[in-house]
């Protein structure tokens, strides 16, 4: 989980025009690090694979933000940008293997599920595209069950993600973060305040996960 977290902040940073030349040199270092190892080498690997989901996400939102449709036509482009070779999210909707999802380390997902994709009402047209879910993330994943990942009753669930293009998250990202520290030092005080911190991931500088 640590490794995903950093590999998506250090691979944001590496943008920046002032600092970027440092951050790329801890992200070469990363990755030379995690190629020394099998299990390395594993996580590379899916890495590298979440880095296309994110790019087809990306790559399928700008398109409904340029259409300048209806909202009822973009969600209807939005749902057959799925299916086979009609756009980028069409490899999206069977994975060949699951996939933890960057946003989420504690998820797996193994396949999306077009017909409760949907595009929200505003300016920027945010997607939001619903994931078929394991329970649990596969084996050596270290990670645990999501509690963002709802049941369906038969071994899976299902786990919900907004994608968001033309927004600097990095701010909410930061926010929501100190929240989640705060509310944890405070459970080990006895004092619960029933927050819900959801999970923000800034993948670039003007786009983002939620």
């Amino acid at each position: 989980e640590l490794a995903i977290s950093l590999h998506w902040y250090i691979s944001l940073e590496r943008r920046d025009p002032r600092h970027g030349p440092h951050y790329a040199a801890v992200y070469d270092a990363l990755h030379v690090g995690l190629a020394a190892t099998p299990a390395g080498a594993a996580l590379r690997s899916m890495l590298r694979r979440q880095e296309a989901l994110v790019g087809a996400l990306s790559a399928a939102a700008q398109a409904l933000k340029a259409a300048g449709e209806s909202r009822p036509k973009r969600i209807a482009r939005l749902q057959a940008m799925f299916e086979k070779d009609a756009g980028p999210l069409a490899p999206l909707r069977s994975l060949d293997a699951p996939l933890i999802l960057p946003l989420d380390p504690t998820a797996a997902v193994v396949g999306a599920l077009p017909e409760r994709s949907t595009v929200f009402k505003s300016a920027l047209s945010p997607i939001s595209v619903t994931f078929r879910a394991l329970l649990r993330p596969p084996a050596g994943s270290g990670g645990g069950a999501s509690s963002s990942t709802s049941s369906d009753g038969g071994g899976g669930g299902s786990y919900a993600i907004i994608f968001k293009s033309g927004d600097d998250l990095r701010q909410d990202q930061m926010v929501l973060a100190m929240l989640r520290l705060m509310d944890s030092l405070l459970r080990a005080q006895g004092l619960d305040l029933q927050l819900t911190a959801y999970r923000v991931l800034a993948t670039a500088p003007s786009e983002g996960m939620v």
